[in-house]
């Protein structure tokens, strides 16, 4: 199946109007306080349940750290009516899977069972949440797991660095610390104070039971009311402390590790806030994918890293824009190096149509994937329910659409700024030092520079120290506009073999110099302009460039290597003969343009290039490689006194 039908199912699916069954929530309130989200999905017989209770690590004290993610692990340890065995029994006999985890604003229990069994497993797994008797033996047992997760967080090198750096960059603590809590907190807790915590928290009025599946709607209501209506509610207060101010941070963890790993991260509002959207477009942009700016830069090209991706992590508080790359510790400050580049072009330039439009159905593609299995739509909805945003999804969407180009290089410019970033690195020992990696971070956009020699050429120059690479781009108003009657492809010709040969060496002499600065150049040539570019290595500018100028003033159009390029042209001219599309294009160019040169096929055609000779490539070189019809451009990590030196 090709992109664009992909990309045809999708948008319908997005739009609701390609699945054959259309299923809708329902939110049903409790006098108490309880809400409970109900979606009937009578695809398969299986029903999927969670009960949300919203608390989580942010709303604990520094003695309670850690105590929402120990209630976690012992509600499923004896409840007033059942035993700890009894509970797993019941569950494991009817085929139920039961799980459950704490973050940092809510805490989650889930099961999923055969529709026909829920009636059995449901009331066993609602007493395990809401009547947890917290047995002081059996909490004993359970500190062991616990604790020994804790010290798999703190001895494996990628845990503890992910640890270290949500800490560091949560200028709150209550955000930064981690769920598990601390190993002095865990080995205090003592079953009195787990209740007087259950107690607090778990209310119906904090808490929303998720049910999705093959059921009847009322009367799965009303066994949900048996359970939990008699449940009295009370006042709950959550205590978001407000944020702290940021500024340019930089830590390092030292663990034993081949690879280096990089973290950077920008504070960012939550999923409340209207930017939400955009700082996910922007993140799928920048690192989200395969086809991302950070993939292609590190690793497609290069490679210069083994691993590298970008997302926002928009919780319901505050939240962070987060970029983590994984190298050859040898490389970590050329991929840092780009990491910012990427940042800044954006910040500069902004994104493609192409680009924008690919991570807009990617996001649209992951909510279609996450609804498209029943538990999958049982924990979005929770997600949305306990944050009183059920309708979130719809919203999302409709904002999705409206974001533009403009949006998201706004948005790359108010968030991520480099004086709020936090920087991290984990390597076996430190290797780069804070005050290195600050002054990459700070260091200042140049501006764009522009002079007019003498004789009209015209340069721009502007630097970017952020890798160790230069472009350059020499240019002349020429191109098929240019072109003589009948010789059509003229341009293309000339382009090509401006890399064949100049007065001082021929093609091999050329190769063999560029290998050895492991740079590029390569003749361009379009509708209204033809040039060299050229791809250096900051350190070999001026052999590069010394090349660089020698081809453009100074080819000779040998024969010899004419008769190659016209070959390799005319094998083109014959595949694009081939293709459907490219007729299709030629002739509608033919129609628009006339008997304009824009009529005609950039490559020129068969008949014309064969009478191309040497003779006419220079002299339609001679026609446009004059000063006043000369750009330079460059590009990148250089000083604009030495190429403003070199360029006169």
């Amino acid at each position: 199946m090709n992109m664009k039908m992909i990309r045809f199912l999708l948008i319908f699916a997005a739009a609701g109007l390609f699945s054959a069954t259309t299923y809708a929530y329902q939110l049903h309130t409790l006098p108490n306080g309880l809400k409970i989200v109900t979606e009937e999905n009578h695809s398969s017989k299986v029903i999927a349940a969670s009960i949300w209770v919203k608390v989580g690590s942010a709303d604990e004290s520094e003695k309670e750290a850690g105590i929402s993610h120990l209630i976690e692990h012992m509600t499923f340890r004896g409840s007033k009516r059942y035993k700890s065995g009894e509970l797993a029994k019941i569950v494991e006999e009817n085929g139920g899977r039961i799980n459950a985890f704490t973050s940092k604003s809510e805490t989650v229990f889930h099961f999923v069972v055969a529709s026909k069994q829920f009636k059995k497993v449901f009331p066993v797994f609602a007493d395990a949440v809401i009547n947890p008797t917290f047995n002081s033996a059996l909490l004993a047992k359970e500190k062991k797991p616990v604790l020994e997760e804790y010290r798999m967080d703190r001895d494996e090198p990628s845990r503890r660095f992910m640890n270290a750096a949500i800490s560091e960059s949560y200028g709150v603590k209550r955000y930064g610390r981690p769920t598990i809590g601390y190993p002095d907190n865990v080995k205090r807790f003592t079953r009195a104070d787990l209740l007087r915590y259950h107690n607090k928290w778990y209310l119906p009025n904090n808490m929303v039971v998720v049910v999705v599946g093959d059921f009847d709607t009322a009367s799965m209501v009303e066994q949900i009311q048996k359970i939990f209506g008699k449940l009295e509610r009370s006042a709950v207060i959550h205590k978001r402390p407000p944020a702290e101010p940021h500024q340019f941070k930089f830590f390092h963890v030292t663990a034993p590790s081949e690879s280096e790993h990089l973290f950077l991260s920008y504070p960012i509002p939550g999923i409340r806030n209207a930017d939400s959207a955009k700082l996910d477009l922007l993140a799928g942009i920048l690192g989200g994918s395969s086809s991302s700016r950070l993939n292609e830069a590190l690793i497609e090209t290069g490679p210069l890293a083994d691993s590298v991706y970008a997302y926002a992590m928009t919780p319901e508080y505050p939240g962070l824009f987060i970029v983590q790359a994984v190298s050859e510790p040898k490389n970590i400050i050329p991929v840092y190096k780009i990491i910012l580049a990427q940042i800044r072009k954006i910040q500069i330039d902004g994104v493609s149509k192409q680009e924008l439009d690919d991570a807009r159905l990617s996001l649209i593609a992951d909510f279609i994937r996450q609804r498209s299995t029943i538990p999958g739509r049982a924990m979005q909805l929770g997600q949305f329910a306990i944050m009183n945003m059920l309708n979130f999804e719809s919203q999302y969407i409709k904002k999705l659409k409206a974001i533009t180009r403009t949006d998201i290089k706004q948005t790359a410019r108010r968030y991520l700024n480099p004086n709020r970033l936090t920087v991290g690195t984990l390597y076996k020992k430190q290797i780069v030092s804070a005050a290195m990696i600050k002054k990459l971070s700070l260091q200042k956009i140049s501006a764009i520079n522009k002079f007019v020699l003498k004789n009209g050429i015209r340069v721009i120059i502007k630097e970017n120290h952020s890798s160790e690479t230069l472009s350059i781009f020499a240019v002349f108003k020429g191109g098929q506009l240019l072109e003589p009657k009948g010789k059509a492809g003229i341009s293309h010709l000339t382009a090509a073999m401006l890399t064949r040969g100049s007065k001082g060496l021929k093609r091999k002499e050329i190769l063999e110099q560029l290998d050895k600065t492991a740079a590029s150049i390569n003749g361009f040539s379009g509708r209204n302009s033809l040039g060299l570019s050229g791809n250096f290595l900051s350190r070999f500018f001026k052999p590069d460039f010394r090349l660089f100028a020698d081809l453009l003033l100074h080819p000779v159009f040998p024969n010899s290597q004419l008769k190659i390029v016209k070959k390799e042209t005319l094998n083109s001219i014959k595949r694009e003969q081939e293709r459907l599309t490219t007729i299709l294009f030629k002739n509608v160019n033919k129609y628009i343009y006339n008997n304009h040169p824009y009529s005609l096929d950039e490559l020129g055609d068969v008949d014309t290039i064969k009478t191309i000779k040497r003779d006419n490539l220079v002299n339609f070189y001679k026609k446009i490689d004059v000063p006043k019809n000369m750009v330079i451009s460059i590009v990148g990590d250089i000083d604009t006194k030495i190429v403003l030196q070199a360029v006169r």
